[in-house]
């Protein structure tokens, strides 16, 4: 629906999104790990993940804000500058 609205060619939106999001998830998991495995302490883990996974969180906040002010093409731009 995001991407439908705004872009003359909706299928190639909807692809666009898929990439930058299928990309940007594939990196939560890679950061975990390699932070519980720096650490190598038992609170300490714990603590540390949940605030990797809250700080990752914030982009639904940012996300969707950033989408609507400068519109669909900068958006997209800054998702995937974001990930690079």
């Amino acid at each position: 629906m995001l991407a439908g609205d705004h872009f003359e060619l909706p299928p190639l939106g909807y692809a666009g999104l898929f990439f930058a999001v299928s990309g940007a998830t594939a990196l939560i998991p890679i950061t975990i790990a390699w932070l519980t495995d720096a650490l190598k302490k038992g609170p300490e883990i714990a603590v540390y993940t949940a605030v990797v996974v809250s700080v990752g969180n914030l982009g639904g906040i940012v996300g969707p804000q950033v989408y609507g002010l400068v519109g669909q093409y900068v958006g997209f731009g800054v998702f995937i500058s974001i990930i690079a």
